[in-house]
């Protein structure tokens, strides 16, 4: 970095002044670009403007101690970066923003420098107007309100009579269970609480007044455990929670109160005790570990059958599905009943998926059409841990926050900052930073619609990250089960 010129020369990409409009634009919409230099020896300034498969530069043109150049988005939707050269005195430096940093204020350099973040997103990209700016309460059904009727011991029984070993907690005051139930080797959330539909149904007025107009539900299909993140039948409610028509009778209540019902989305996995997996045996239809000719065998990627498969980091009871399968496509996506239709006629108004990153962006879009042909008000939520704009996985650039696919995402970047400052791990200046790159690099649409969290069923709750400074990852399960904040 070079010490001459930094008060001389300025670009500050959050200001109007210099970026004119300020944020994400839509793809093929005028921008203005501004630089200021205070200096009488500049011979010229150029803008470079480059992303995957693509570099232009301008000659910025002077108006007093201000260079500028209007330029029009590049009609394909992406991520792109710009910098500055300036020649000055018969010597060329650099102008790009701070270490650290993808806009604001910059810094000059010697040699090519971090660029700035210009996010160029579909033209037609639209959020539907009752999601943006939401206020959403998230629920995990089985610790929330039980129902005054034996929905939940039916649906206990229900799965004993599958073979599972499943503990019901009598008392809701109870602990939950964090060790392997007597005489099992490992761990199994078996333990449920009774939480049901109906109790989150007699419980939308307190909701009401809260003032929640988004209802996110944690998985409520059918599954093995009391998370259900291992779905075992995407088309039934899970018994101990109720039945469809619990659940269409939630969905309509909660309308009738202009509160929408947004359903957990896990379609990266299933569970291994499912339909469609069955390794245990608890279904009687052959599922893929039952037989190579079940019709869900092409779901799974077997490295050696039926005992090695490819799964959820290395969780054996979440098999991994092949989402580019064509079976599996039409089954969750595709049919004119497939998993994604079927709940949104049912009465949700969304799905959060769940590791979004880990579904491709092409299926990703399928979705997406699949649920507006369905309901043009639905929204997907994808579940993504950092900057939805520059996010890459499994070696390729995401572009799901660009319009297509995702409506919003689970906003933990700013959890992280916010949390940061309160605690005093970060200053106002990291807060703001944060803040200010948000708005400039999200497309509006989802800007306004983003997830934003201070805690979830994933992370510890803000009371816990505020109370005390230890990492809960460095505790034993004991401890964990036993620590308490006074």
């Amino acid at each position: 970095m070079l010490i001459n010129y930094r008060r001389e020369m300025l670009h500050d990409s959050s200001l109007y002044e210099f970026r004119d409009p300020v944020g994400a634009l839509a793809a093929g919409m005028p921008v203005t670009l501004r630089f200021r230099a205070r200096l009488e020896n500049v011979e010229s300034i150029y803008l470079f403007l480059f992303g995957e498969g693509h570099r232009e530069d301008h000659l910025m043109l002077q108006s007093g101690e201000y260079w500028q150049v209007q330029i029009s988005t590049p009609i394909m939707s992406g991520v792109y970066w710009y910098y500055f050269t300036v020649k000055v005195g018969g010597k060329l430096c650099y102008y790009g923003a701070k270490g650290g940093r993808t806009g604001g204020m910059g810094c000059v350099y010697s040699a090519p420098p971090p660029a700035y973040q210009l996010t160029v997103y579909d033209a037609g990209f639209e959020v539907p107007s009752w999601f943006q700016k939401s206020v959403m309460y998230q629920i995990f059904p089985d610790r929330f309100r039980r129902s005054n009727d034996r929905t939940a011991e039916k649906g206990i029984e229900y799965h004993r009579s599958r073979g599972r070993r499943v503990l019901y907690h009598e008392k809701w005051e109870e602990k939950p269970l964090f060790a392997p139930l007597p005489g099992e080797k490992n761990y199994n959330p078996c333990d449920y609480f009774g939480g049901t539909l109906k109790g989150i149904e007699e419980s939308l007025e307190y909701l009401q007044g809260l003032g929640v107009s988004v209802v996110y539900l944690n998985p409520v299909f059918e599954a093995a455990s009391n998370h259900r993140y291992n779905t075992a039948d995407y088309f039934s409610i899970d018994p101990v929670l109720g039945t469809v028509d619990d659940f269409e009778s939630l969905c309509r209540k909660a309308a009738s109160m202009g509160i929408r019902i947004i359903l957990d989305g896990v379609f990266s996995h299933t569970g291994s005790d499912s339909i469609y997996f069955n390794r245990e045996k608890t279904y009687d239809g052959p599922g893929a570990a039952n037989s190579p000719e079940s019709e869900y065998y092409p779901w799974y990627t077997f490295e050696h059958y039926p005992d090695r498969y490819r799964c959820w980091w290395g969780f054996t009871s979440l098999p991994e599905v092949n989402e580019h399968e064509p079976g599996w496509q039409r089954f969750v996506i595709e049919n004119e009943d497939s998993v994604i239709r079927h709940w949104l006629r049912t009465g949700a108004k969304g799905y959060r998926l769940d590791v979004a990153d880990e579904i491709p962006d092409d299926m990703l879009s399928m979705m997406y059409r699949a649920a507006r042909e369905t309901d043009p008000e639905s929204v997907m939520i994808g579940e993504v841990w950092e900057d939805a704009t520059t996010k890459y996985s499994y070696g390729a650039r995401r572009n799901y926050a660009l319009g297509g696919m995702l409506d919003s995402v689970t906003n933990y970047p700013l959890r992280n900052a916010v949390i940061g400052f309160l605690t005093g791990a970060s200053d106002a200046g990291d807060l703001k930073n944060v803040l200010v790159d948000q708005a400039a690099n999200y497309p509006r649409p989802m800007y306004y619609a983003l997830m934003n969290l201070l805690s979830s069923h994933d992370v510890e709750r803000v009371r816990t990250a505020l109370s005390v400074r230890i990492d809960p990852h460095e505790l034993s399960r004991e401890q964990q089960a036993s620590f308490i904040i006074s």
